[in-house]
């Protein structure tokens, strides 16, 4: 019986994983691209490129960061001596577009939570529904037989499961993004709101699983693409992008 009872759910939840996909990918795909959402579409290949893009969030924000086009300036300086391209330097660069568009008021959590577009947080609380149905189904299986050793059975289960679940997150965004970036690769939609989204759950996922994995970052994988490896490391957001970002929230100092 139990058997057929996580069979169905299985199946349930799978059909609600394409429907989510279809959902999320006629928003996307009928979704044009603001100024600020073009700047995390991963596509920087030179200083100058990062420098306009630091230039549109000065816009959006009606903000000037001084500081951040005197770290630019000294990441181009630095790669002429050392004869290193852009890409060296990305990862601790990148990740200011996004921390300065994060309120400072709030959690994190909710914060970026109210920055993701509404198909993405269907397809959150989608996966994080299933993982709790499944946590809840198996415990009662497991937990069931015995009665002395209840708590510790408990305990290490739960420990299992949290990894578990970072597993499964992760295979999932890989999975999701993976063919939804590539349908809009296929018929060249824009991107840069997508790239936003991702990068805003990597932040998300970290803290919220207690920060489980050490990259903290997902692959999205088409064309060879990467997004936002740096995001989600260390807590508070001190330290983004390997220790050289201090400040954060919007309008906070690089």
């Amino acid at each position: 019986m139990m058997e057929n009872i996580l069979l169905i759910i299985f199946l349930f939840i799978i059909v609600l994983w394409w429907v989510s996909f279809l959902y999320n990918s006629i928003h996307f795909f009928k979704s044009d691209d603001s100024d600020v959402d073009s700047v995390f579409f991963n596509k920087s290949k030179t200083f100058d490129e990062a420098r306009k893009g630091l230039r549109i969030l000065e816009n959006h924000l009606k903000r000037e960061f001084k500081s951040a086009h005197n770290k630019i300036n000294f990441y181009e300086n630095n790669a002429k001596k050392t004869r290193r391209k852009y890409s060296y330097y990305s990862d601790k660069v990148e990740p200011f577009f996004l921390k300065v568009i994060i309120p400072n008021e709030g959690t994190l959590f909710k914060n970026c939570w109210k920055l993701l577009d509404r198909p993405i947080k269907f397809h959150y609380l989608l996966l994080y529904t299933f993982l709790l149905i499944v946590f809840s189904l198996i415990a009662i299986v497991i937990i069931s037989p015995f009665q002395l050793y209840s708590i510790l059975i408990f305990l290490l289960f739960v420990a299992f499961f949290l990894r578990f679940s970072s597993f499964i997150i992760k295979l999932n965004f890989i999975l999701f993004y993976l063919f939804l970036d590539g349908i809009l690769i296929l018929f060249k939609q824009d991107r840069g709101r997508l790239y936003k989204n991702i990068a805003l759950l990597s932040v998300i996922n970290s803290k919220w699983l207690g920060n489980l994995n050490s990259g903290n970052g997902y692959a999205i994988g088409a064309g060879g693409i990467v997004a936002y490896n740096s995001f989600g490391d260390g807590s508070g957001f001190g330290g983004f992008g390997g220790g050289d970002f201090g400040g954060g929230g919007a309008g906070g100092e690089w």
